[in-house]
C-alpha cells in the first residue's frame, strides 16, 4: 500500500508541475494519501462547502478561474454502478464538476461532443461526460453519444467523451463520469470531499 501511494504522489507531483505555477489546488486531506490511515488532525478538518468558489470570485480578482470538484469513489468507501439496459461497469469514480473545470485544468480536453454548460450547471441537468472505458463496455460498437444511461439509478444522457491524458487527481478520465455539480450535490448530499482548483492571472 505504501508503495502505491508513493507512487500515486510522484504521479500527482509530476502532472502538477506540467500545469505551470499559476495552478493550484485545495483540499482537505493530502491527495494520494490512504483515508484509512488520516490522522485525528485531518479527519477533524471542516469539511468545505459548495459556495467557497463564489467567496473567492468576489474577494480575489487576481484568480482568473476558482472552481469546485466534488468526488465519489472507492477510495472514500463509495460504490457506484452505472448501467444501459443489461450492460454494467462497477466500481466507476462519479464527479461533479462546474463548466470551469476545462479551463481551470489544461490537462483535460474533450475529445468528442462537448463538456458540462452554465445552464447545465443552472438547471443541474441529467447529462454526463462519460470516460471511453465505460462507453465501451456499455456501448460495444455503437455511438454513446446522445444515449441514456444509468447511474445508481438515476438517468442521465451522454453529451461527450474526454480524452484520456492521464489525468491527475486519481485515476485517468477513462473510469470517470462527469457530471454536473449541481446534479453532484442533489443526488450526493453525503458526499462531503471538496476539492478546489485555482488558477491565476500573471501579474501586469
Amino acid at each position: 500500500m505504501a508503495a502505491i501511494i508513493q507512487g500515486l504522489n510522484k504521479f500527482v507531483q509530476d502532472k502538477v508541475e506540467s500545469l505551470g505555477s499559476r495552478t493550484y489546488f485545495l483540499s482537505r486531506f493530502p491527495p494520494g494519501s490512504d483515508p484509512s490511515r488520516w490522522p485525528e488532525s485531518i479527519r477533524t478538518r471542516r469539511y468545505f462547502e459548495y459556495d467557497y468558489a463564489g467567496f473567492v470570485r468576489q474577494a480575489a480578482p487576481d484568480v482568473q478561474i476558482v472552481t469546485t470538484v466534488g468526488t465519489r469513489g472507492f477510495f472514500f468507501g463509495d460504490t457506484n454502478l452505472i448501467t444501459s439496459g443489461n450492460r454494467s461497469v462497477e466500481k466507476v469514480i462519479v464527479r461533479g464538476a462546474e463548466p470551469q473545470y476545462i479551463e481551470a485544468i489544461p490537462l483535460f480536453a474533450i475529445e468528442r461532443g462537448r463538456f458540462i454548460s452554465a445552464f447545465d450547471q443552472d438547471h443541474a441537468r441529467p447529462v454526463v461526460v462519460l470516460g471511453a472505458a465505460i462507453s465501451e463496455s456499455l456501448f460495444p460498437n455503437t455511438d454513446a453519444l446522445g444515449k441514456t444511461v444509468r447511474i445508481n439509478g438515476a438517468v442521465y444522457e451522454v453529451i461527450g467523451f474526454p480524452h484520456d491524458q492521464g489525468l491527475f487527481l486519481g485515476p485517468g478520465v477513462d473510469i470517470f463520469v462527469i457530471i454536473p455539480l449541481s446534479s453532484f450535490k442533489k443526488q450526493y448530499p453525503e458526499a462531503k470531499e471538496l476539492i478546489m482548483t485555482f488558477h491565476g492571472a500573471g501579474k501586469r
